[in-house]
């Protein structure tokens, strides 16, 4: 299987416009509409450029989400606080979110924190 980052570089600024994460897969590889936990489930990308649908080597437990376009967010069915949290959580602990239960603890702190 490829990572959604594989061939990625930094010659190429419009990859997020042409590879993003489109959809869950299942435990046979079919795509499927939800899944009991999203950092554990594999998902599909899309690379435009060469017309083709892959599944990610990697879980969002394991890739994290700092290379996700807001497409892929979309796509995943993350709300716009849940991308926030993600986002934040990667940055100041330098590993990705690990579970659905482990995003509502961050979310339940940062909505304990607004005035």
């Amino acid at each position: 299987m490829t990572s959604i980052y594989d061939g990625i570089s930094r010659d190429n600024p419009n990859v997020d416009l042409t590879i993003y994460a489109s959809r869950w897969v299942g435990d046979n590889g079919d795509p499927v509409d939800e899944v009991p936990d999203r950092f554990q489930a594999r998902y599909m990308y899309i690379d435009e450029h060469w017309g083709t649908e892959t599944i990610c080597s990697e879980t969002i437990a394991e890739g994290g989400v700092l290379n996700f376009s807001y497409k892929c967010f979309d796509n995943l069915g993350f709300s716009e606080e849940e991308r926030r949290a993600l986002i934040a959580h990667q940055h100041e602990n330098f590993e990705p979110v690990q579970s659905e239960e482990e995003l509502a603890e961050i979310l339940s702190h940062s909505a304990t924190l607004k005035p």
